[in-house]
């Protein structure tokens, strides 16, 4: 071992600067990923923080219905140290408020929140007028209301609105609260009392439309295994539970392809110094045929030798990995002084230690698996060639220990590929593209030495020599069109990718999307806004209207949220859905089955349903859905099947009516704009 070590040291010091092509090949492409691989974290925790204080919390368990014991008592088995750092519980629901003078007029719809200590877990509730957000403001039947509750009913702090009958000293102005109402349509202003007192009010017994929500906070890593354990224990409850990142299920989905797609480019560039790595090992081990002869005149083994310049390359591939490093932080610092206004304004740019250790891995097996089989050779070098210059060979045997390394090689960058895309299938299918191009492109460079054999016979002598250079013995045209056209290949292959990644975030392409939603518009309240809405945006306006409703009966079976397979649907069957009625698709809809109504109304009901309702207790094409608006059943046909682009939907709905039979059912109105 003293051996390997010490002649390992010395062919580094002496051949260090010929092997500097091979050091660098391995420094840019690891650079490349960690500082790729930094990026993607920071902007992903950049993203991640701002999901968290959307939901004000860690992992969150909402519900329409009331907490058992029996439920409380499951929750509790479950969401416990030292999964949960902290617990709070909030109840919600849209209910009337008016002055508590009877001198002043008017009344408004609000959203109510019940809150109890230590809400907010993550973000702080804001007062206007820089007041301090205390509990202690809630006591006694305190309330925080929205500045449009004042503007609207004439009332100023101090004064007292009445919640069903029961009356809300109002003691500060929200300015801003956690999450900002990120939780779906506001139906008013933000009013927030102490939950206890909303449970007094009456709001939220029978038939009301309260929703209940536990929040918790978890440690680092407990996250995933609190949700896992409420689902599983949960699972037949009318209960859903969701983390932080759930909330931002779209944005993630598009992040994580961006992760993918520039981790594989990072091994892209890591594979095309692979190539450089494995020619620069093999010329090396060429120009170090008459050492190696000479060390095994003395008494060297192969294996010893292969040792040597193993344990080199692997050196060197770890200060070329370090190296890399050094450049990932200049590229960061270049980043952060170029792009920073394109980039979350709270995102950090140092190295993430997970990226350093994966570069730094990446880099030295790299290193290894490109110059293994090169360094093979050493096995057929013979102390006789110090006396006949010949090239060293096989002998014509079949060499089977190559053979059995080339392939571990091959599995090993496979397995690479696939740890940067996240998916085996995607890294066999990286490597099997890549061993296609490879070998199109070395039948091209043989077809290439057979043509320019034919022009031997040039009369300019430069050219004429320039050509024989491409097929004498020992040419590196093969390798050298290897390389050039992989890296041509790759180059384009990944300006087609990014095209097509920048699209799904092109802005245009969601230009007829809405940024703002007026809401609760009556149906006498529907012409002035729709012209005051033309009037601000010079193009017609879309009033949408909207019922609210339960799913009664399917099939004419009545919907039994405790019996068989639909308690299994209960969180699909037991919720309330907001439906619409209109004569025509959007451009995100289209009809997979069945045949959609035209224009003319009809008396019967229908219904179109979006693909991800087949199924539900047994519903299909053809089948019945008996809903209940308001106490009053109606049964409709659906007579048509849609699937429907929620990311470039204006106004999606699971259920849409044909025009005729909810004209008179009682019904608000929005406007995407």
């Amino acid at each position: 071992m003293k051996f390997v070590l010490r002649m390992a040291a010395r062919e580094v010091r002496a051949s260090w600067r010929r092997l500097l092509f091979f050091f660098l090949c391995i420094g840019i492409g690891v650079g490349s990923i960690v500082a790729l691989r930094s990026v993607i974290q920071s902007a992903n925790e950049a993203l991640t923080s701002e999901a968290r204080l959307l939901m004000t919390a860690d992992v969150q368990a909402d519900t329409t219905r009331p907490w058992t014991p029996e439920i409380l008592s499951v929750i509790d088995g479950v969401a416990r140290s030292p999964l949960v750092e902290a617990r709070t519980e909030t109840v919600e629901l849209p209910t009337m408020i008016r002055p508590s003078d009877e001198a002043r007029a008017g009344s408004m719809m609000v959203e109510l929140k019940g809150i109890e200590s230590p809400f907010p877990l993550y973000g702080e509730i804001k007062l206007a007028g820089g007041q301090n957000f205390a509990h202690t403001l809630l006591a006694n039947n305190g309330a925080l209301v929205g500045q449009s509750v004042l503007d609207r009913l004439q009332l100023q702090v101090g004064d007292e609105i009445e919640i069903n009958n029961t009356a809300f000293q109002i003691r500060g102005v929200i300015a801003r609260e956690p999450g900002g109402g990120g939780t779906g349509f506001r139906l008013g202003p933000r009013v927030f009392v102490e939950r206890a007192a909303v449970e007094q009010t009456g709001l939220t017994g029978f038939g009301s439309r309260a929703r209940r929500r536990l929040l918790f906070k978890t440690p680092a890593g407990a996250m995933e295994s609190l949700v896992q354990g409420l689902r599983a224990n949960l699972k037949d409850s009318l209960i859903s539970v969701r983390s932080y990142r759930d909330a931002q299920e779209n944005l993630n989905e598009q992040f994580t392809r961006s992760e993918n797609f520039l981790s594989l480019t990072g091994l892209v560039i890591l594979v095309l110094g692979g190539i450089g790595i494995s020619n620069v090992t093999r010329v090396f081990i060429e120009q170090q045929r008459k050492s190696i002869a000479i060390l095994k005149c003395v008494g060297g083994r192969s294996r010893h030798l292969i040792a040597v310049y193993l344990l080199q390359t692997l050196t060197l591939g770890l200060a070329g990995s370090l190296f890399g490093v050094l450049l990932a932080k200049a590229a960061l610092l270049f980043v952060a002084n170029r792009f920073a206004v394109s980039l979350p304004p709270n995102m950090s740019y140092a190295l993430k230690p997970s990226a350093i250790a994966q570069g730094l891995g990446l880099g030295v097996m790299i290193a290894l698996l490109f110059s293994v089989l090169p360094l093979l050779r050493i096995r057929h070098i013979k102390p006789n060639m110090l006396l006949r210059d010949e090239q060293g060979g096989s002998g014509g045997r079949f060499d089977w220990l190559r053979l059995g390394i080339g392939a571990l090689a091959v599995c090993g960058v496979a397995l690479l590929a696939s740890w940067q895309a996240g998916s085996l299938r995607v890294g066999v299918f990286f490597l099997a593209g890549l061993a296609v191009t490879a070998g199109v492109l070395q039948l091209a460079a043989l077809l290439l030495i057979r043509l320019v054999k034919s022009a031997r016979g040039v009369r300019s002598f430069a050219l004429r020599h320039a050509i024989s250079s491409l097929h004498r013995p020992g040419n590196q045209t093969r390798v050298i069109v290897l390389a050039v056209g992989l890296g041509a290949f790759l180059i384009l292959s990944i300006q087609s990718l990014q095209a097509n990644l920048l699209l799904e975030f092109d802005p245009a392409r969601r230009a007829n999307l809405p940024n703002l939603f007026l809401l609760d518009i009556q149906k006498d309240q529907a012409d002035g806004v729709a012209q005051l809405i033309e009037s601000a945006t010079g193009e017609p306006a879309t009033i949408v209207p909207t019922v609210r409703t339960r799913i009664a009966a399917i099939n004419g079976r009545n919907v039994d949220l405790e019996a068989g397979e639909m308690r299994r649907e209960r969180g699909r069957l037991g919720r309330e859905y907001v439906v619409t009625y209109r004569p025509h698709l959007e451009e995100s809809e289209e009809i997979i089955d069945g045949t959609f109504w035209d224009a003319t109304p009809s008396v019967e009901p229908e219904v179109s349903i979006e693909e991800g309702m087949r199924g539900l207790g047994g519903l299909d094409l053809g089948g019945t859905i008996t809903f209940d608006i308001l106490g009053r059943r109606m049964t409709a046909r659906v007579t048509s099947v849609r699937r429907v682009d929620w990311r470039n939907s204006r106004t999606g709905f699971l259920v849409l009516f044909r025009p005729g039979a909810l004209e008179q059912a009682p019904q608000t109105m929005i406007a995407p704009i």
